[in-house]
């Protein structure tokens, strides 16, 4: 795909994503043990749609391990940057994330 064809891609990929599943994300920023950028994502549609709708790239290692959020590692500069614009994630406080957890319930981990 070239360079200038991305964007309209991020943009049907989004839309189809929304029409689709109607998903509202939610995301807390951090850091792995050894620095890089990571970002955690639930949604009251659950974890496993999640894990399989989000399409972060090659510049994102996705991990969707049993029993836990799927969390996206940042490769490169700017990726998780990338991923938040695609998918207008919701990009919480840890205090905001906390509150929104507890209200969503055990919805997240469907």
């Amino acid at each position: 795909m070239r360079r200038s064809d991305r964007g309209g891609a991020r943009l049907c990929r989004r839309a189809i994503f929304d029409i689709i599943l109607h998903m509202t994300l939610y995301g807390l920023t951090g850091f792995t043990h050894s620095g890089a950028r990571i970002l955690t994502l639930m949604s009251p549609q659950g974890r496993a749609v999640v894990a399989e709708h989000v399409r972060p790239g090659t510049d994102v290692i996705a991990y969707a391990d049993a029993g836990m959020l799927p969390r996206y590692q940042e490769k490169r500069s700017g990726a998780l940057a990338r991923l938040v614009a695609d998918y207008d994630i919701v990009v919480l406080s840890k205090p905001q994330w906390d509150r929104m957890k507890a209200a969503l319930g055990d919805r997240i981990w469907g």
